[in-house]
C-alpha cells in the first residue's frame, strides 16, 4: 500500500514536472517570438527610414534639375531678347 502511494506521488510529480517543463518551454517559445518580432519591427522601421530618406533625396534633385531648367530658360530668353534688341539696332542703322 505504501509503495503504491509513493508510486502514485512519483508519478505525480513527475507530471508537474512535464507541466512546468511546458509551461517554461512556451515562455521560451514566446520570448523567442516576441524578440523575432522586435528584430522585425526593427528591419521595418529601418527601411522605412530609408524610404523616406530615399524619397526627400529624389525630392531635392528634382527640384534642383527644375531650378536649373528655369534658370536655363531664364538664360536663353535673356540671350533672344539681347539677340532682338541687337538686329533692331542693326536694322534702325
Amino acid at each position: 500500500m505504501q509503495e503504491k502511494k509513493l508510486k502514485f506521488e512519483v508519478m505525480k510529480l513527475q507530471q508537474q514536472l512535464n507541466l512546468e517543463r511546458q509551461k517554461l518551454d512556451l515562455e521560451r517559445d514566446k520570448l523567442c517570438l516576441a524578440r523575432e518580432q522586435s528584430h522585425v519591427d526593427m528591419e521595418m522601421k529601418r527601411l522605412q527610414l530609408q524610404h523616406e530618406t530615399d524619397l526627400k533625396k529624389l525630392a531635392l534633385e528634382r527640384d534642383e534639375r527644375i531650378a536649373l531648367a528655369r534658370i536655363r530658360l531664364e538664360v536663353e530668353s535673356q540671350e533672344r531678347i539681347r539677340k532682338y534688341e541687337l538686329d533692331l539696332k542693326a536694322t534702325k542703322e
